[in-house]
């Protein structure tokens, strides 16, 4: 669940990009989205962005914090959103003047990329996924 040089990076590099693609998808001013070049329906269809903690499905043994592979793919996503908080061009996205919400979910082993009968340390079901709700149409 922490972040090593590599991962620094690429939550680095995620920041900037989210920086310049939310922005619009936010409720900014009409001033703001025109400088951006944002078009009417991006404005304010940004409900939240969840990052979602997932594991193998090698049990784990219960050590410090954890006591589970679902606490650890918590924990996993819950460092990913501190760490994106962390950076300057999100901090306008994650406050409630933006109405967008940054937050953090567990699965474990539950949603497999690579199913297996058997326990297996597979690297591919060790991630987070980021997941983006944005506002449906008004079609009622």
């Amino acid at each position: 669940s922490e972040l090593n040089d590599i991962g620094r990076d690429a939550i680095r590099r995620t920041a900037q990009a989210l920086s310049e693609v939310l922005p619009c998808y936010t409720q900014i001013s009409n001033e703001r989205a025109n400088k951006l070049g944002c078009s009417d329906d991006q404005i304010a269809q940004l409900r939240s962005v969840t990052l979602e903690g997932h594991t193998d499905n090698v049990p784990m043994r219960p050590r410090g914090d954890l006591s589970d592979n679902l606490d650890l793919s918590v924990m996993r996503a819950a460092s990913i959103v501190r760490a994106l908080e962390k950076h300057a061009p999100l901090r306008g996205l994650v406050t409630d003047e933006s109405n967008a919400v940054f937050s953090a979910a567990g699965f474990g082993a539950r949603r497999p990329i690579n199913r297996h009968d058997s326990p297996v340390s597979d690297p591919a079901n060790r991630r987070v996924e980021m997941r983006f709700t944005l506002r449906g149409p008004n079609v009622f």
